[in-house]
């Protein structure tokens, strides 16, 4: 699945929309009204525009100067310095106009993507996982560590934590994560200590991924979910080995190849894998491919229940 630079689906080759609710920038896609619902407010990516005013708009004035904090606070206005900045006195822009520089994760203020949010740090390649070897980097294997620190940022709505950071952090044992040492990396670095992660083993079959998937969708509107999966690698020597691989995914529906077809982003500089990836329902996969057989799951604070 592929989207405009506003969320205007433009590519789309699974069959079973009704699993992927969760589209453009993770965000709820309601297929009634053609609406993103972003937390604050809908965006409409036909317009790109959204249907409602800023709600921080007030936030965006200054105060009366009669304190020196009052002072402070007028240097620091949100949204790259409030009413000052142009780009906030339209009230129904996205993004200031411009989303591939900018991100607006609550449809309040929009702030700059990261370099660890557009996986272009090159630090990667050097910054090595705790416990790991030479050549565990978070660049080469360090896909698990940045999908983690992708829904902490999610969760906290702001730059928590990058995945190099994380990847030196005792979270990590041995250059690899548990499903409970992301349940404590989560509860840390976001301060919630009641946020819970849910798992389907490695090994899972293609029903039980779809059916659990389909099950988080009717059981509540807001979950973040990791897929896990063996691929074919092609190394140095330009031989193909084996690797454990985890992405960030929207959603599993049935694909051309009658196996899944995987929405999902990849999640580090090196990734093999593309937007659009197919896996078959029965074999290895081949390279270049992916089939989900672990999930990991969070619900999002506040998600509202159907």
């Amino acid at each position: 699945m592929e989207y405009t630079p506003y969320g205007q689906q433009w590519i789309d080759e699974g069959t079973d929309r009704s699993i992927i609710t969760y589209r453009f920038t993770s965000k709820e896609y309601d297929s009634e009204t053609g609406l993103y619902y972003y937390g604050v407010r809908y965006l409409d990516p036909v317009t790109a525009r959204w249907m409602t005013p800023d709600p921080a708009l007030g936030r965006y004035l200054p105060a009366t100067p009669t304190s020196i904090a009052s002072q402070h606070a007028n240097l620091t206005l949100p949204a790259n310095g409030g009413v000052f900045n142009l780009f906030n006195l339209n009230p129904y822009g996205y993004s200031a106009n411009n989303p591939v520089k900018y991100q607006d994760p609550t449809g309040e203020f929009f702030i700059p993507y990261t370099s660890d949010q557009l996986m272009s740090d090159g630090n990667w390649n050097t910054v090595r996982l705790n416990g790991g070897g030479p050549k565990d980097t978070v660049g080469a294997e360090g896909c698990l560590v940045t999908a983690v620190s992708n829904m902490i940022n999610t969760i906290t709505g702001r730059d928590t934590v990058t995945p190099g950071e994380l990847a030196k952090s005792n979270f990590v044992a041995k250059g690899d994560m548990s499903r409970s040492s992301i349940q404590a990396a989560l509860r840390f670095y976001t301060g919630n200590q009641k946020l819970t992660v849910g798992e389907l083993p490695p090994g899972s079959n293609p029903q039980a991924v779809k059916a659990t998937l389909a099950g988080l969708q009717k059981s509540s509107s807001g979950y973040l979910v990791i897929g896990g999966s063996n691929i074919l690698f092609k190394n140095a020597a330009h031989a193909l080995v084996p690797s454990r691989h985890f992405l960030d995914i929207n959603g599993v529906s049935a694909g051309r190849s009658g196996g899944l077809s995987i929405s999902a982003q990849p999640t580090s500089e090196n990734d093999v894998l593309q937007q659009r990836s197919y896996g078959s329902a029965s074999g290895n996969p081949k390279k270049g491919q992916f089939r989900v057989d672990q999930l990991l799951f969070v619900k999002i604070p506040g998600a509202k229940e159907h």
